[in-house]
Parts: structure tokens; C-alpha cells; sequence
């Protein structure tokens, strides 16, 4: 399907193309044969008995006339012959990088299109594997009559959690789509408050203390829903992939130019050959197909609230010792 619409719009490309070479080689050829005419009929004229002439006031002779007729008629053809092959030129050299230019063009949009199917199937494959799990266990709890209460409430405890992983993903898909489309809020606000709070939030969330070093006084122009989505994502991935307590310590500091938010752990850390896939989306390390991680979106959505709002997020590893995720944002 790409190749065919690069083939159509290099054809479209080169229709232009021959429009234009039509347009300005008939001016051209008009003009150059209106000067050989016109400097043919000054030579007639000489010849017929102008001051210059060399017939002494006499008709030049009929074969002369004939041969300065073949002459200008040689050289019109030679003119038009050479146009020609300058216009062929154009043309075909004007089509390679027509052709060129038209999978530059459509190279994005390509991408794209891959992006989305990828997107597309990767999401199908994490909304069904929750849906056949909560089937599977509903059908076997249905078949078994003499099933006991305990039994069935551990049905129903499991479906919670499938039910809950959806909502997430969900709602991770719903902030990816307005972060990929919807322009975000740009209005100051203290990070630094704000961050304090949604740490008090996660540390009831998750039943942990979170070491605080939060600078106070930092603000920053910019969506603050979004960007406290970024540090809930950090501080659950923390929690997440960390074997024993977690320990997770945020810090907030800023410099002349910059503000940086860090979100270190001391979990199972990330392989370096991994550091930079962990941001794609739908992608899970090594670690991914623990019960306790994700759907391999959060890290992703982060990245493109990052880069939305003008920042970066980084990330520095080391197996066994931990990880420390930075974001960098430039302030207005």
C-alpha cells in the first residue's frame, strides 16, 4: 500500500513536472525562432540592397536565398531538437527525485500507520488476556455445583484484579490518546506542592514511606495533572519492581535553567540493553511477565508527557542495586 502511494504521487509529481517544462520550453522555442526569423529578414534585406550589400543592388541569387531557407530551417530543427533533449532530462531526473521526495513525504505518515498497527494489536492482545482469564475462571467456577464459598470468593477476588488491571490500562489508553492529540494545559503552578501531595496520596496507596527530598518554592508552567501523572507512574513502577519493601526516594531541585524530578528505587534494576526499549510502548523488561507489572505502557506515557512538555525523562540502571528515572524540565 506505501509503494503504491508513492507511485501515485511521484506520478503526480512528474504531470506537474512536465506541465511546467511544456510551459516554459514553448515560450522559450517561440521566442528563439521569432529572433532567428527576424535576424534572417535583416540579412534578406542586407542582401536585397542595403548599404552592406554585396550585389550591388541586385536580387542575390535564388540559390543562395534557397540555402539561407535550409539554413534557418536547420537550425529552428536543431533548436527544437535540443529543447527536447533538455526537457528529457528534466524530466527524468525531475522523476527520480520525485520519487525520492515522495517516500520522504509518505515516510512519516508510514511510520505512523505501523505505530498504529502495532498500537492497535498490541492493546487487542492486553484487553483480551485479562477478559480470558476473568472467562475461564467464572465457566469453571459455573461448572463446579458443589463449589464452596470460599472457592467462589476467591473467584470473585481474582476477577477484581483482572477488572482493576483493565481500569488501568484503560485509563492509560485514554491519557496516551489526549496526550497524543489534545494540547496540553500550559499554567504556573507549584510543582513542588503538588508533588508533596500526590506522594502523600501513593505512600496511603501503597502502605510504604517514601523518602522526601523535595525542594520547596519550585513552580513551573505547564499541566499539572499530567505531570503528576508522570510521578505516580515512577513511584508505582518503583514499587512494582521491587523484591522486598520498596524503598523509593523523590527529589525535586532545580538550577538556573532546568528542574529536575528523580525517582529512585532500590528494585531489581533494569539490563543496560534494555534502557532504551523500556519507553517504547506495550514494552516489559525482563521482569515484565511478573504478576505485579504492568502492561508496559505507563513508562511510555511518561516519556510522551516528557516530551510534550518540553522535557526529557532518562533513566540510569544497575541490576540488583536499583534505578533512577530523572525528569528534566526547562523552565519558561
Amino acid at each position: 500500500m506505501f509503494e503504491s502511494a508513492v507511485n501515485k504521487l511521484t506520478a503526480w509529481y512528474v504531470a506537474a513536472l512536465l506541465i511546467i517544462v511544456v510551459l516554459f520550453s514553448l515560450p522559450v522555442f517561440g521566442f528563439a525562432s521569432n529572433r532567428l526569423d527576424r535576424a534572417t529578414m535583416r540579412q534578406g534585406e542586407i542582401l536585397r540592397g542595403g548599404p552592406d550589400s554585396h550585389f550591388d543592388n541586385q536580387p542575390p541569387p535564388n540559390i543562395y536565398l534557397q540555402s539561407r531557407e535550409d539554413v534557418v530551417r536547420q537550425e529552428r530543427t536543431e533548436l527544437l531538437r535540443q529543447i527536447l533533449s533538455v526537457d528529457t532530462v528534466i524530466v527524468i531526473v525531475g522523476a527520480v527525485a520525485s520519487y525520492y521526495f515522495a517516500k520522504r513525504t509518505l515516510k512519516p505518515i508510514q511510520e505512523a500507520h505501523e505505530a498504529q498497527s502495532r498500537f492497535t494489536a498490541d492493546a487487542s492482545h492486553e484487553l483480551r488476556t485479562p477478559l480470558a482469564v476473568m472467562q475461564t475462571e467464572i465457566e469453571v467456577a459455573l461448572r463446579n455445583k458443589d463449589a464452596q464459598k470460599k472457592e467462589l470468593r476467591e473467584t470473585l477476588a481474582s476477577n477484581l484484579e483482572e477488572i482493576a488491571r483493565l481500569r488501568v490500562l484503560s485509563d492509560q489508553l485514554l491519557t496516551l490518546t489526549k496526550v497524543d492529540t489534545d494540547a496540553l494545559r500550559h499554567e504556573s503552578f507549584s510543582l513542588s506542592k503538588a508533588t508533596n501531595k500526590r506522594l502523600t496520596e501513593l505512600e496511603k496507596q501503597y502502605g510504604i514511606a517514601i523518602t522526601n527530598n523535595i525542594k520547596p518554592n519550585i513552580t513551573f508552567v505547564g499541566d499539572e495533572h499530567l505531570l503528576m501523572e508522570v510521578v505516580t507512574i515512577l513511584v508505582s513502577n518503583a514499587v512494582q519492581y521491587s523484591d522486598k519493601k520498596p524503598k523509593v526516594v523523590v527529589g525535586l531541585t532545580k538550577d538556573r535553567n532546568s528542574i529536575y524530578l528523580s525517582v529512585g528505587d532500590e528494585g531489581v534494576g533494569i539490563k543496560p540493553e534494555e534502557i532504551e526499549t523500556i519507553f517504547d510502548r506495550f514494552y516489559r523488561g525482563s521482569n515484565g511477565t511478573s504478576q505485579k507489572s504492568g502492561h508496559g505502557l505507563g513508562l511510555a506515557l511518561a516519556k510522551e508527557i516528557a516530551t510534550k512538555s518540553c522535557g526529557e525523562l532518562t533513566a540510569e540502571s544497575e541490576v540488583g542495586v536499583g534505578s533512577v528515572f530523572t525528569l528534566t524540565l526547562i523552565k519558561a
